[in-house]
């Protein structure tokens, strides 16, 4: 099993509509990606961590390999959150 964490700073204004953001785009597409197993997020203080479980490392690279789409969702996240919402770091 293979655990990716992504961590991000989430403005307290927004952190509903960011929370919805997640559930309504990159919830279904993960729920598409082969190894899938599920996915977490905590808030404290403004930092919002993810935490997504994978079956094994083949299906994690294959899911990662999927850039084009990964980055559609993230602009829309810039065009709907702008500064808002800053990608910390992933671990």
């Amino acid at each position: 099993m293979i655990l990716e964490n992504l961590q991000f700073m989430v403005h307290p204004s927004i952190s509903k509509d960011w929370l919805a953001f997640e559930d309504e785009y990159w919830l279904p597409w993960l729920k598409q990606q082969r190894g899938f197993m599920r996915k977490e997020i905590r808030m404290s203080g403004g930092i919002a961590t993810n935490t997504i479980w994978w079956k094994d490392q083949k299906s994690w690279d294959e899911a990662a390999q999927k850039t084009k789409e990964m980055e559609l969702f993230n602009l829309r996240m810039r065009q709907l959150f702008g500064s808002k919402v800053t990608m910390l770091r992933t671990f």
